[in-house]
């Protein structure tokens, strides 16, 4: 193990073992409108990496990251996120945690809401059908039925030159990507006595011990493969003491393959940052038209130090 796995691998262990277009239809109550603001896992797609360059993949990820979230799933079916909660009996949880290499790059997109129109007759709303365009996250007003607002996300580097919806109400953001490779696990709580703890995955596998709760395990690569990785992946999928502990003696198994001339890597984007107020819906909205487009990275290796020329002194 080199020096930097060695001091990755301190650094991760602790902190585990605690741990295109698209349309949606927006969530109707305060509960799913939690979910902005944060760090946000994606099911990892492939990057087109624009530029070669003379160092490996690996150096070209400047930030070593551990980001834990958090997600609960009500009876509704509306998602809100989080870091730790005391659970509910009605709702389930997903708890993931990221080891990742990555660069972190900006992606455009245009954002704007769809609202249906209402009218008002004896001083009761009635749907009429008609959506109209307002701002992402303009409050509406009486003029429309409440609970009927859709967002349309679009993948800004996706339009054609002149094409950009530049008129009013659309805004235009900027999201975070992380692009890069690393592993998570992730556990899945489908069943939870009322007011147990979930954190860490450390605490999940005491608390489905004592029978508290019952879910699943899952450990995946996120852009890194090979022989050897595959050997060291756990195959119980079921959440318990022993299977949270075996999780993260593969996940530190794993980490010292990663600088091996045997492991291949593929970058990816891994995850994003929500950098405003959002519902479910329209995370999954700005997700799916991450998905639509192809991700252009731009790599690049680190400073090299260079030392300059001393002039010894006049000539002669």
């Amino acid at each position: 193990m080199n020096t930097r796995s060695l001091g990755l691998f301190f650094l991760f262990l602790p902190l585990l073992a605690t741990l295109g277009c698209t349309t949606a239809i927006a969530p109707k109550t305060p509960f799913a409108s939690r979910a902005g603001y944060t760090y946000v896992p994606i099911d990892s797609f492939a990057v087109n990496v624009s530029k070669e360059a003379s160092c490996s993949i690996l150096d070209s990820l400047p930030d070593n990251t551990v980001r834990m979230s958090f997600e609960v799933t009500n009876a509704k079916g509306e998602v809100s996120y989080g870091v730790g909660h005391t659970s509910a009996k009605t709702s389930t949880y997903k708890v993931t945690a990221d080891f990742i290499s990555a660069d972190t790059i900006s992606f455009p997109v245009w954002i704007v809401k769809l609202a249906e129109k209402s009218e008002r007759q004896v001083g009761k709303a009635t749907r009429t059908g008609v959506y109209e365009k307002v701002a992402p996250f303009e409050q509406l007003s009486s003029e429309y039925f409440w609970g009927t607002e859709k967002y349309v996300v679009v993948a800004a580097d996706s339009l054609k030159p002149g094409a950009s919806p530049m008129e009013e109400p659309w805004e235009k953001y900027y999201i975070p990507l992380y692009v890069g490779v690393g592993l998570r696990t992730t556990a899945e709580v489908w069943e939870a006595k009322a007011n147990t703890k979930l954190t860490g995955l450390g605490t999940l596998g005491a608390e489905a011990e004592a029978g508290r709760i019952k879910g699943g395990l899952i450990v995946q690569t996120l852009g890194v493969n090979g022989e050897a990785i595959q050997a060291a992946l756990p195959i119980q999928s079921e959440l318990n003491r022993t299977t949270a502990t075996g999780a993260l003696i593969a996940i530190s198994a794993i980490k010292t393959l990663l600088h091996d001339d045997n492991t291949d890597i593929f970058p990816r984007v891994v995850g994003m940052y929500v950098p405003f107020a959002a519902d479910t819906a329209l995370v999954s909205a700005v997700i799916s038209a991450l998905a639509s487009v192809q991700i252009a990275w731009d790599r690049k290796c680190p400073m090299e130090n260079t030392v300059a020329d001393v002039d010894a002194g006049p000539p002669g």
